[in-house]
């Protein structure tokens, strides 16, 4: 796949990120349920994501069962946005930056295709720093 379709669909991804981070600072109404859309949504996302390291060139087991833990974390981070989205909050945080680490690490394709690299930092940064804003917005004591 090109890599103009794989950037377009890419910041396309990071919309709901930024609607659901930008939600309930505009309206308290919105708050709780933006709260648990922005988890239940990065927890959908770590999940393709782990998908993806399938692909990934060289194939490894090791790629394969990093994709599989990709979606039991997205089971854990489901199971707590109903429980308690604030654990959900901080695991999408986390995971996010460290499924960026392992893929520096294990992808040709960033070793090897600078813009890809840089896409996927970028794209990362910005659902990172969408998880911060939503956690700021749990611990502000003014909301």
């Amino acid at each position: 796949m090109p890599l103009k379709i794989i950037q377009f669909y890419g910041y396309l991804g990071v919309l709901p990120f930024i609607l659901f981070t930008i939600a309930p600072w505009l309206s308290s109404d919105f708050s709780e349920i933006s709260l648990k859309a922005i988890s239940f949504y990065g927890g959908v996302i770590i999940s393709f994501l782990g998908g993806t390291a399938w692909g990934w060139t060289p194939n490894s087991s090791a790629n394969i069962r990093f994709g599989i833990a990709c979606t039991f974390i997205n089971l854990v981070i489901i199971f707590f946005v109903f429980e308690n989205f604030l654990i959900a909050l901080v695991i999408c945080f986390l995971a996010f930056p460290l499924f960026l680490f392992y893929e520096t690490k294990n992808n040709s394709s960033f070793k090897n295709d600078s813009e890809y690299a840089e896409m996927r930092r970028i794209l990362t940064l910005l659902v990172t720093i969408c998880y911060f804003i939503c956690l700021a917005f749990v611990f502000n004591p003014y909301t």
